[in-house]
């Protein structure tokens, strides 16, 4: 994977309240597809390695 940081645009996204709204963010990448967000330590993502999608958890109960 070549990505170490940018931003993403949220297309679908599920909370546990269900069906959760879009939005954006910028995170950074580690070589394995680790995926952090420098304004919220709580989340933690990683990307497929295609690159086309990434499964991420949230525990700040916001939207990125």
């Amino acid at each position: 994977m070549g990505i170490i940081s940018g931003s993403a645009t949220i297309t679908s996204m599920t909370t546990n309240a269900g069906v959760g709204g879009g939005g954006t963010f910028r995170f950074s990448m580690d070589a394995t597809g680790i995926m952090t967000e420098a304004l919220d330590p709580s989340f933690y993502g990683v990307m497929s390695g295609d690159q086309s999608m990434i499964v991420a958890t949230d525990t700040n109960g916001g939207h990125p």
